[in-house]
Formats: structure tokens, C-alpha cells, sequence
């Protein structure tokens, strides 16, 4: 149904959050079939093709309710009755679904002619996906409020029996099928306010907003759940690191302790100093005396130094140098975008480190064994899963998610904890989170805006607010400047 030449189209305007639309005057078959082609390969592109019956469900519907509409337009007008009237609309709708459907072709060339139309648009904005059907005959208040009255009734039922069961009229397209479509919704994790219907200027529009990661895909829950549980087959930090964490962590410990168990690692011990004696410190005289280095880094620092240090020969970021320099652009950025905001020190270093580590979750599956691949694929296979699934979430998808999992799982902070798990998705970290968040997410932005992977329009305006970014000109002289100090400065880190 879809070519491949039409295929690729499609994924380039995913990539570039361009709008994808069909636009009919009536609705048949063949464009039935193009539209579930085209969200079966969106929804596999976003590795949630086990929901694809359910939000299919749900796009039909508001497909139906638009022709019907429409349909509904025509007939009144062409029987005389006033939509706006309690009387003509009661008289026009006992003969409405029985007359238009003993002569729907008579009805669908009237629509043509007059130029009416449903258009439906499949948009797709980093991990939001908006399905949007428009058409151009005005829905009453009467309707729009029938529309809310049964999403509101939706709420109280638990089951499709209960619904189908307490709602014998079907009269109208905004009827049993609605509360179908709301209870789809539920299934899948979302409420009603994923659905939204307006009008502007004589145009309908309803939408379906799909936040990916509010969607509940159960097998891919099960498969993360495993991948995080199997995380025991991939080293844990070194026993060195943990002892040191246990110190710094300790309250009653003393710089003392930690610099003794610093020196048992050579290449620590190196690290440590080598970072005192940088640019960062500034300081007028070279250190070369681990416990002098401990004691000026402080106790946040360390914290930082060993969980940078870790997660770098753990995960094993060194046979990655793509990742490894990709994840320290980040933290500069990230840094750099945090003092320019104003924000505290500790925040602007919080987002460094979450700079560090918001992949780490791709990292991990460098380190999962064969037998641990082959025991996801049987899971996989004995829920009736696609192997497709397998194959997006070692291609990174919901990296996020598994990379936070493992960061409480090694007990990092709760700040590294928010920069891992919403890199992708800022708006849904806690209010006291969004400075170190935000700013890894922004900084992870520039490397995709640099690469080409990512066009302005895809991101968060609240994001670009907060920085005081107002349009794209500026973000183009903040990335310059940003690309030009990093690499200058790449050579300290």
C-alpha cells in the first residue's frame, strides 16, 4: 500500500516534525487503507506497534464522526432544516442515518461539490505524536457538549460490558463510539484529555495527542523490567568505587579515608590530579599531593569525579569514543547553559554530570551477553512481540527510562536520576529538577541540531523560554559559541 520512496517521505517528515496529511472529500476505502499503513509505520518506528489496534480504533472513530458530519451538513441543508433550531435538528435526525445511508453516493458528490472535506494529519513532535482530523462543517454546541457529556460518562465505567450495557442510543456519531474510543484510551494508559475537539472559523478539529511516553505498552514494560533486572550480568561498579561512595557518603568520614582509598587506584589517583591541576581550579601552583587535590575538589566533586569515573570504565564509554564525546559536548553545553541562566553552582554541575550520563542507558547494551540477549528474545517471543521490539530498544529506544532504572539501581543521586530519565521529555520532571534537567535536554538538543537530526520547530518552546531563547538566530549564535569554547576546552576533560 505504501512505496517505499513513500516510506522514506514519511521518515523524513518524522524527522523533521513536518506534518504528514491526507485530505478527501470522502473517504474510501483505498484511503482507509493508506491511513492505518501510514500509523502502523509510525507507531513501528516508535516501537509501539502492540497498541496499534487500540489508537487505530481510536482514529477511525474520529474519522467517522468528521464524514458523518459532514454528511450530516448536506442533508439539512438539502432538506431545509437549521442545525441551530431544537426542532429541525430533532425532525432532521430521526431520518438522517436511514435516508443518507440508502444513498450515501448521491450524499458524498453533493459533499464533493460543495467542498467539503476531511483532512486528517499525522504530526510528529520529538516523543509526541498528534493525530488530527479536520473538517469543515462547524460541530453545534449541542453536539460539542453531547461529545463531553459521554467522555465525562466514560470516566464512571470500568469495562466495555458496563459501557455497552448503560448506553443503548447510538442516534449519533458522538455516541457509544466516543466512550469506546475513551475507554481504548484507558487501556493503554492515557485519560480523555488526550482527546480534544474544537472549531476556528467554520473548521472542526479534533485531535488525538499521544505522548510516548505516557503510553502503556505492556510488552516493552516487561522487556525493560527484565533488561534492568538482568542489569546483575553487567559489572557493577568497581569495588574500589563503591568504598569510595560509602566514604563520601559517610558523614563521620574524613578527606583522610578517601584519599587513602583513592590511592589504591592509580588511574584515579591520576584522574584527580589531573583535574585539580585544569583550567577549572585556576590555581597558582601545580598540586601534586592526592590528599591537598581531595580536599580542594570537596565532597560534591568526588561524588561527581567517581561516578563520572565509574560509569566510564563500567559501561565501558572508551569503546565508544562517538558516545563518550558526544556525552562530554552535552555536559559542557549543559554546564555552560546553566551559569549563562544564572543558576547555582551546584545546579550547573548537577547538569554536567547529568550531562555525562543521560546515555548511559545506551551504553548498557554494549555490555549485555548473548545469553542475556537470547533470554529478551524468548520473552519477547513467548508474549507474541514483534522482533522489532528487541531490535528498537537495542537501537536506544526508551534508553532514557532503562538508563534511570540502572542509576537507582547503582544508588545515584536523585538530580542524575531526573537528567537521565527526561533528556527527551523535560516538561515532566519535578519543578525543583527543571534547571539541571532542562538544561541537559537543551544541551542534548544542540548535538542533534548540529548533526541535523533535529530542525528548531522541534523544540520545547518552554525550554527555549527558560534560557531566554527567542528565536532561532540565537539558538544558531549560542550553539556557535558553545561548539567553538568545546573544542578548545575538550582536551581538559
Amino acid at each position: 500500500m505504501i512505496s517505499e520512496a513513500q516510506k522514506e517521505k514519511i521518515f523524513s517528515a518524522l524527522t523533521k516534525s513536518i506534518p504528514i496529511t491526507i485530505t478527501t472529500h470522502k473517504v474510501s476505502r483505498d484511503t482507509e487503507l493508506r491511513i492505518e499503513a501510514i500509523l502502523e509505520l509510525i507507531l513501528s518506528e516508535f516501537g509501539l506497534i502492540e497498541v496499534h489496534d487500540k489508537i487505530s480504533y481510536c482514529l477511525k472513530e474520529i474519522i467517522t464522526n468528521a464524514k458523518k458530519a459532514n454528511t450530516k451538513r448536506i442533508y439539512f441543508e438539502k432538506n431545509g432544516l437549521r442545525m441551530d433550531s431544537p426542532e429541525d435538528y430533532k425532525r432532521g435526525m430521526t431520518s438522517f442515518k436511514e435516508d443518507t445511508l440508502s444513498n450515501i453516493d448521491y450524499y458524498l458528490k453533493l459533499q464533493e461539490e460543495a467542498g467539503l472535506y476531511v483532512k486528517i494529519s499525522f504530526h510528529a513532535q520529538g516523543s509526541v505524536l498528534m493525530l488530527t482530523v479536520r473538517n469543515n462543517s462547524e460541530i453545534s454546541q449541542k453536539e460539542l457538549s453531547r461529545v463531553y457529556d459521554r467522555m465525562a460518562r466514560a470516566r464512571t465505567y470500568h469495562s466495555m460490558e458496563e459501557a455497552f450495557s448503560e448506553i443503548l442510543d447510538d442516534s449519533e456519531g458522538a455516541g457509544l463510539g466516543i466512550v469506546i474510543m475513551v475507554l481504548m484510551l484507558k487501556k493503554i494508559g492515557l485519560t480523555e484529555e488526550a482527546f480534544e475537539i474544537s472549531v476556528n472559523d467554520g473548521v472542526t478539529s479534533a485531535a488525538l495527542t499521544l505522548k510516548m511516553a505516557d503510553v502503556r505498552a505492556e510488552g516493552i514494560e516487561l522487556l525493560i523490567d527484565e533488561i534492568v533486572n538482568g542489569i546483575d550480568s553487567i559489572p557493577q561498579f568497581p569495588e574500589n568505587i563503591r568504598r569510595i561512595q560509602d566514604l563520601i557518603n559517610d558523614k563521620d568520614s574524613s578527606m583522610t579515608d578517601i584519599a587513602k582509598q583513592i590511592s589504591i587506584d592509580p588511574a584515579m589517583t591520576a584522574d584527580v590530579l589531573k583535574i585539580v591541576n585544569s583550567s577549572q581550579f585556576m590555581l597558582p601552583n601545580k598540586v601534586e599531593n592526592l590528599l591537598s587535590a581531595v580536599s580542594l575538589i570537596g565532597m560534591k566533586g568526588l561524588r561527581d569525579l567517581i561516578l563520572r569515573y565509574g560509569a566510564q570504565k563500567t559501561l565501558k564509554f572508551e569503546g565508544s569514543r562517538k558516545l563518550w564525546e558526544h556525552s562530554h559536548f552535552v555536559a559542557f553545553s549543559a554546564y555552560s547553559l546553566a551559569r549563562a541562566r544564572r543558576l547555582s553552582k551546584d545546579i550547573a554541575e548537577d547538569a554536567f554530570m547529568g550531562g555525562i550520563l543521560h546515555d548511559i542507558g545506551k551504553a548498557v547494551f554494549a555490555n549485555i551477553s548473548a545469553g542475556l540477549m537470547t533470554r529478551f528474545e524468548k520473552i519477547a517471543k513467548s508474549k507474541s512481540l514483534p522482533t522489532k521490539i528487541i531490535e528498537d530498544l537495542f537501537a536506544g529506544y526508551n534508553h532514557a527510562e532503562i538508563g534511570a532504572r540502572i542509576a537507582e539501581k547503582w544508588n545515584f543521586p536523585d538530580s542524575l536520576v531526573s537528567c537521565i530519565r527526561y533528556h527527551h521529555d523535560p516538561l515532566k520532571c519535578k519543578k525543583g529538577d527543571k534547571g539541571y534537567v532542562f538544561a541537559v535536554y537543551l544541551a542534548n538538543i544542540f548535538a542533534g541540531y548540529l548533526s541535523g537530526d533535529i530542525i528548531f520547530e522541534q523544540i520545547d518552546p518552554t525550554v527555549l523560554t527558560f534560557f531566554h531563547i527567542n528565536d532561532e538566530d540565537e539558538l544558531k549564535v549560542i550553539i556557535s559559541e558553545l561548539e567553538g569554547k568545546f573544542e578548545r576546552e575538550k582536551s581538559t576533560f
